[in-house]
């Protein structure tokens, strides 16, 4: 956090791609809206629900946040991922990754009921 902190506002608006007080989207190619934005074969932003929760264990000199995104399909967040660590075409990774450390991750599949209830019984 000591190198986050010593950035400025503005800097850490190009990192994130929003507006700090506004959280309005800039125009930062690069930044880690720009880098973890996915676009279909058409050209169209793929819809990604994200959620977020800090936690911490302040004893141990643990704080994070839990990131959770929910998608149509997993390609998406997979997507998402690739394009953080490894970058894509005409960008890097992702420059919060600068800032930060991925600890860990998982990828779970919740079908429609409708899939479960068409299932054949065995």
């Amino acid at each position: 956090m000591d190198a986050w902190e010593a950035l400025a506002v503005e800097a850490q608006e190009k990192v994130i791609g929003r507006g700090k007080l506004t959280n309005l989207e800039l125009d930062a190619p690069g930044s880690h809206k720009d880098v973890n934005t996915v676009l279909g074969p058409d050209g169209s932003e793929q819809k990604v629900l994200r959620a977020a929760m800090p936690f911490g264990r302040p004893g141990h000199g643990e704080f994070g946040t839990y990131f959770v995104a929910y998608a149509r399909t997993p390609e998406i967040p997979e997507t998402m991922l690739r394009k953080m660590f490894l970058g894509g075409p005409g960008s890097g990774p992702d420059p919060l990754l600068d800032y930060s450390r991925a600890v860990t991750g998982s990828l779970f599949f919740v079908p429609p009921a409708g899939f479960l209830e068409a299932l054949p019984e065995s």
